[in-house]
């Protein structure tokens, strides 16, 4: 009986070790839908350069710095390829006006990627870094410069930048999924032809700067607190000799 038992045992394990492979292999006419992110930033998996085309989305990536660094990695693999990146605070007026016309590009140019990123997803060092002092803050970028915009935010000029810069023109898909020249002329001119700029510190709260730059408002105390302990000592002396 217990050699019955163990014979079916070990048959049954064997049927289920032999069906384990068809049983966890997907289709290989069938790819995962990716994700905004993966798509634009090229993780596809074992997809059929075709099927990639089917289901990669293009619009705007909301990112942060891991997605920033991908982004720059992706133009020195892709020489030709430009990407657009919109660096706005949430608390910018100037920003909430130039958001929406920022996609609106990312439509206009399918061919160019386009990021955002918050100002609270960066530290100021990179901030920094990108020369940036004032919010909203346009740059379009390939493996060998880095031009930034200024002028109107209204979604023409922006289109005109982008035509000089990278020499693509912007295109709208026909009907039959074809790219089709896009004039502009029936774009709407909007309010957010202002130039301003919300400066890079102005309303944040104290609360919030403690938050972001946790080391630097370290350091500041510290010395602080070393130059009041300094002069102290310092007193102290004076009165002693005294």
């Amino acid at each position: 009986m217990a050699r019955r038992l163990m014979c079916w045992t070990a048959l049954l394990l064997a049927i289920l070790a032999a069906a384990e492979p068809y049983s966890s292999a997907e289709p290989a006419e069938a790819c995962r839908a990716l994700t905004l992110v993966e798509g634009i930033l090229g993780h596809y998996g074992t997809c059929a350069p075709l099927d990639r085309r089917l289901v990669v989305p293009f619009g705007v990536i909301e990112g942060d710095e891991v997605t920033l660094v991908k982004a720059v990695n992706h133009l020195h693999m892709n020489k030709d390829d430009y990407i657009a990146i919109l660096f706005y605070a949430s608390w910018c007026p100037f920003s909430q006006e130039c958001k929406p016309n920022f996609e609106t590009l990312a439509s206009l140019f399918p061919t160019i990627r386009h990021f955002t990123f918050e100002e609270s997803a960066i530290r100021p060092s990179i901030i920094s870094r990108y020369g940036i002092h004032g919010f909203p803050t346009l740059f379009l970028l390939n493996s060998t410069m880095r031009v930034r915009y200024h002028g109107p935010r209204t979604v023409k000029s922006l289109a005109t930048f982008y035509s000089d810069v990278s020499g693509i023109d912007a295109s709208v898909m026909s009907t039959s999924g074809e790219a089709m020249l896009h004039s502009l002329d029936g774009i709407e001119l909007k309010k957010d032809a202002r130039q301003e700029n919300c400066p890079f510190w102005w309303a944040r709260s104290p609360e919030k700067i403690l938050q972001q730059d946790t080391y630097l408002a370290l350091a500041t105390s510290f010395v602080f607190l070393r130059d009041i302990c300094t002069v102290e000592y310092q007193d102290m002396n004076n009165k002693s000799s005294l």
